[in-house]
């Protein structure tokens, strides 16, 4: 499986110097507690920030449409952010969008509905050399088979290994409503149900992993649930790169800044659904210009 960098993440720890003398060994122990609960606060209160303060480089990892991208830069802020995101972190879909690739630097990706047509893709041919991943997008629709969305730890492997044995990155991004078409499940709602069956394990397979957490209710659920479903993901394949869904079509802007400012140590990066055209950009602009400083 292919391995892509991670951002660090580490917690700043305070180690008391050894001073080397008898003198300053025998100091009252009070005193010595007192410097050690000192440190420690310090360094407690660097790993609190560190959680609750966005990064100030944003994301490391964005995954959006080709067209998104594109109503992105034609306003000005907009534009300097998908500057500064065109490099191969970023992972754009290619779509049936018209004009000039915004993202020329970026890791091009097609999406498929299902295995079937990721098979038949590769057999007809149909797959461009500037493709370098495949995104295998699984959900409870028309266009994921009955035996698909029944099944989806079979059909990501079998996806997976097919996408691998062409040298492509496998991206796979199971929809939480998967698990209604399970036996045995339907007292769940869909992010209850994804985490009971820990559908956040199929990253198993994945390089890249999403978790289609944009319409999980509110900020609280949704860094909630994306906490345990990274947890689910995370503890089977540490090397995934894990995204996590946001939407314009359902969060207000400062919803989708407070999502991200909550999740942003949980996940590797965000695929952004910019919903809407000029309408969906105005509401994901100001998160943007928030995360980046850009204005």
């Amino acid at each position: 499986m292919h391995s892509f960098g991670k951002k660090p993440r580490t917690t700043p720890r305070a180690h008391p110097a050894e001073t080397g003398t008898t003198e300053k060994r025998r100091r009252p122990f009070y005193a010595a507690a007192a410097g050690a609960l000192a440190l420690a606060g310090t360094a407690a209160g660097l790993w609190i920030n560190a959680l609750e303060s966005p990064s100030p480089h944003g994301p490391k990892h964005w995954l959006m449409p080709e067209y998104a991208a594109s109503e992105l830069g034609r306003v000005a802020a907009g534009s300097r952010f998908i500057e500064s995101i065109d490099n191969p972190s970023t992972y754009e879909i290619l779509s049936a969008h018209t004009g000039p690739d915004v993202l020329p630097q970026a890791t091009h990706v097609m999406v498929f509905d299902s295995f079937r047509a990721i098979r038949l893709a590769f057999s007809e041919h149909r797959i461009p050399g500037t493709v370098k991943g495949i995104l295998y997008d699984n959900e409870r629709w028309k266009g994921t088979p009955s035996v698909e969305q029944r099944q989806p730890f079979t059909y990501v492997r079998l996806a997976e290994q097919l996408v691998h044995a062409h040298g492509l990155l496998f991206m796979n991004a199971p929809a939480p409503d998967l698990n209604t078409t399970l036996e045995g499940n339907k007292q769940y709602d869909n992010y209850q149900g994804y985490l009971h069956l820990r559908l956040g394990a199929l990253a198993k397979y994945a390089d890249v992993f999403d978790i289609q957490a944009q319409r999980a209710g509110g900020v609280s659920a949704y860094s909630s649930f994306v906490r345990r479903a990274a947890m689910q993901a995370k503890g089977i394949n540490h090397d995934a790169t894990v995204l996590c869904g946001l939407t314009t079509a359902v969060s207000t802007s400062r919803d989708l800044t407070r999502e991200v400012r909550a999740t942003e140590n949980t996940c590797d990066g965000y695929w952004l659904n910019v919903i809407g055209g000029e309408s969906g950009v105005a509401t994901a602009l100001p998160m943007l210009e928030n995360i980046y400083s850009i204005k």
